[in-house]
């Protein structure tokens, strides 16, 4: 799990699916695109929406 933390650290973006629930690993990654300022990214019915602390922008 550190390895994939740190290397989120390096992304732009993380896609976040939330068809079959976020686990625990999932909201841990997500509170590290938060900390360090990456877009999180969703899929609506029309395509990608930015998402920002869990709201949608």
């Amino acid at each position: 799990m550190a390895a994939g933390k740190e290397l989120l650290k390096h992304c732009k973006y993380i896609f976040i699916g939330s068809r079959y629930g976020l686990s625990e690993g999932m909201l841990a990654e997500i509170q590290i695109a938060l900390e360090e300022g990456i877009t999180e990214l969703a899929q609506e019915k029309d395509g990608l929406v930015e998402v920002y602390g869990g709201q949608q922008a």
